[in-house]
């Protein structure tokens, strides 16, 4: 019965670039300063898809919502 209510450990919930990019002018629009943001990583116009440049990224993305939360 325990077993059926226990959280998973980690969470994956996929998002675009495009949606941290609105997410992080709209904190600024209402926070401004006040909040220490974490830097969004460049947005590479030809960017690779290799596991290693997605996992660079994706460890910014995270990086980012830690700073916030």
């Amino acid at each position: 019965y325990e077993s059926m209510f226990q959280l998973p450990k980690s969470w994956s919930i996929a998002r675009t670039y495009d949606e941290f990019y609105v997410f992080d002018r709209f904190l600024r629009q209402h926070f401004g300063n006040a909040q220490p943001f974490a830097l969004l990583p460049d947005r590479k116009m030809m960017c690779s898809r290799s596991q290693a440049f997605l996992e660079s990224q994706r460890q910014h993305m995270e990086a980012f919502l830690n700073v916030i939360a």
